[in-house]
């Protein structure tokens, strides 16, 4: 009740006094809000360390799912000798070589995790090793590094943490195709029609393309944990059973969640508010704006937060505060709701 009264006097107010009275609240702060992150306390806390143990502890789940299937698959630990002891989707089990398939398939599945996340792996190393090697004058002109350095505590780590084969079934869901197509047409604007119409097609066939892959890494993957499951039940049972069932269904379930991450589409949809301007479609200058800003995020966390720590705590700050780094802290940063003293501010609540 007390909300519907509240709203209604809003209601109101919007009515008598001017719509104006929404969003006279906000202003945009020009540089993003970078200059308030020096100061700012914001991005290191207690939060800030548990977000970052949670990724970690992600992390090494993934790493030993992923690796620990591999090795599994390759010893052929789950080898029979009865077509109907095992269990398959979209082949033909009754087939005497459903056995051998099915095999090669999750091999292949199991391969192509392990590399991407062994690649993944060493080009955050690489990343790494370029910031440790760059001097103070060059820094603050290398764009490029700044830029990896923003994608790999933003993206790639975030990516580890739950990266599978399905993964690229997200190019199917349409909240991530519509936003996409978008991008790919405001790439577009200084190509000939012949070259528009090679780079569309060149999306729809990557996205369907891809996006069959991630549905067939499904099955597979699918088939890999009742197959887990059924063997892990061939012993007698101990508490240790129901320990390993949780460790892979558990697994599974966090693969799962980064079919779709939540927070990039999140991230996506705020970037196209803020640099897509009016037609919400981004341009490839309000691209090169987006992608500059983000590098100078990192450039400033990187560069002038916790100056007065020793060094290794200082980076350790530094990594933590860019690990957490969400779409959350780019609006609380950008938004300044304190409205000019010469403001006919209306107080609503």
């Amino acid at each position: 009740h007390g909300d519907q009264e509240r709203r209604s006097r809003t209601f109101c107010l919007a009515n008598t006094r001017g719509k104006g009275i929404f969003f006279q609240h906000l202003h945009i702060i020009p540089d993003g809000g970078i200059s308030r992150m020096g100061s700012c306390h914001r991005l290191f806390s207690r939060g800030r360390l548990l977000h970052a143990a949670c990724m970690v502890f992600l992390i090494g789940l993934n790493t030993f799912t992923i690796f620990n299937n591999l090795q599994k698959v390759h010893r052929g630990v789950h080898k029979h000798h009865h077509h109907h002891a095992f269990f398959t989707v979209l082949i033909d089990y009754d087939s005497e070589a459903a056995e051998h398939r099915l095999r090669m398939l999750r091999l292949i599945v199991a391969g192509f995790e392990a590399l991407a996340i062994l690649g993944k792996v060493f080009y955050a190393l690489y990343v790494l090793a370029k910031y440790k090697r760059a001097s103070a004058e060059t820094a603050d002109s290398d764009y490029v590094m700044w830029h990896q350095i923003f994608d790999v505590c933003s993206n790639h780590l975030r990516t580890i943490s739950n990266f599978s084969a399905m993964k690229t079934l997200e190019l199917l869901n349409p909240q991530i195709l519509t936003p996409a197509l978008h991008l790919a047409i405001s790439r577009m604007e200084e190509c000939t029609s012949r070259a528009r119409v090679r780079v569309l097609l060149g999306f729809f066939l990557e996205h369907i393309g891809f996006g069959i892959l991630g549905f067939l890494a499904f099955c597979i993957k699918f088939m890999n944990v009742v197959i887990d499951l059924h063997e892990a039940h061939k012993v007698p049972y101990t508490m240790w059973v129901t320990v390993s069932d949780a460790v892979r269904l558990l697994g599974f379930v966090n693969q799962m969640y980064g079919i779709t991450p939540i927070a990039k589409v999140e991230t996506r949809r705020l970037f196209l508010f803020i640099f897509g301007g009016e037609d919400s479609r981004l341009s490839a200058a309000e691209l090169d704006r987006q992608e500059a800003f983000l590098a100078c995020v990192a450039h400033r966390i990187f560069t002038e937060l916790y100056r007065s720590d020793p060094p290794r705590q200082r980076f350790f700050k530094r990594l933590v505060a860019l690990i957490g780094f969400t779409h959350i802290d780019i609006q609380w940063f950008m938004l300044d709701e304190s409205a000019p003293a010469d403001s006919p501010g209306v107080k609503l609540n």
